[in-house]
């Protein structure tokens, strides 16, 4: 009988990749973001 072969598992790394723009805040910047461009747009109709 051949003897089987101690075979390697893959580990999971658990490395997070940092990505730009994704830290706190981000969200609220884009609401603010985003309300500015209505009341903008709600100015422009007013017109």
């Amino acid at each position: 009988e051949p003897t089987p072969e101690p075979t390697e598992e893959p580990t999971a790394t658990a490395t997070p990749t940092p990505t730009e723009g994704g830290g706190p805040g981000f969200g609220a910047l884009v609401a603010v973001i985003a309300l500015i461009a209505a009341a903008l747009l709600a100015v422009r109709r007013d017109d």
